[in-house]
């Protein structure tokens, strides 16, 4: 999946906006990037709305599975972080509420903060925001306090890891991501 699209007519953008500048940059260099472990683009319809589908992380439950999600970019980006919905059963994260990536910012460890987000999500990129996310993923203890975290038993998650695969597949054509089903 090289790019998401939508329907409907492009909406008007002002193309001199340090957001909309920012954004353009970011998804011409995804879009030549060869990262693995996730795809993601801007809608055609909404260059603020993008949609990304993630990689379960190696050597964990989520291993094998394909995680949807929408990343919601604010007027002010890249001054304000992003929220990130998740659209796929995962066992990790509800479904369909929004968690901003700011308010991580307090539950993350400093290590992974810095080695994702350079330490500031002032200067955050969605491809940052899109690792945080990953990295978040797999976090137990205060994180699991984080709005929007669940804890589903280990049989679950691998249980929807496994799902999620066929899922995304089926509805997204994302098989790109996996020449094999886990």
């Amino acid at each position: 999946m090289s790019s998401a699209s939508g329907s409907g007519a492009r909406p008007k953008v002002n193309l001199r906006s340090t957001a909309v500048k920012r954004i353009m940059q970011e998804a011409a260099e995804l879009a030549e990037s060869d990262e693995d472990d996730f795809v993601a683009a801007p809608l055609e319809s909404d260059i603020f709305e993008w949609h990304c589908t993630l990689r379960g992380v190696p050597g964990t439950d989520y291993e094998g599975g394909l995680y949807h999600f929408r990343i919601l970019l604010p007027p002010s980006y890249p001054m304000s972080a992003p929220d990130i919905i998740l659209l796929t059963p995962n066992g990790r994260f509800e479904l369909g509420k929004k968690a901003n990536m700011y308010r991580w910012a307090y539950i993350l460890p400093r290590r992974i903060m810095a080695a994702c987000l350079g330490g500031s999500y002032r200067l955050m990129r969605n491809t940052a925001a899109i690792l945080g996310l990953r990295s978040f993923w797999t976090q137990t203890g205060e994180a699991l306090s984080a709005i929007g975290a669940l804890d589903f038993p280990k049989e679950e998650r691998r249980r929807l890891a496994k799902l999620s695969w066929i899922d995304q597949v089926a509805r997204l054509g994302v098989s790109d991501l996996r020449s094999d089903q886990p």
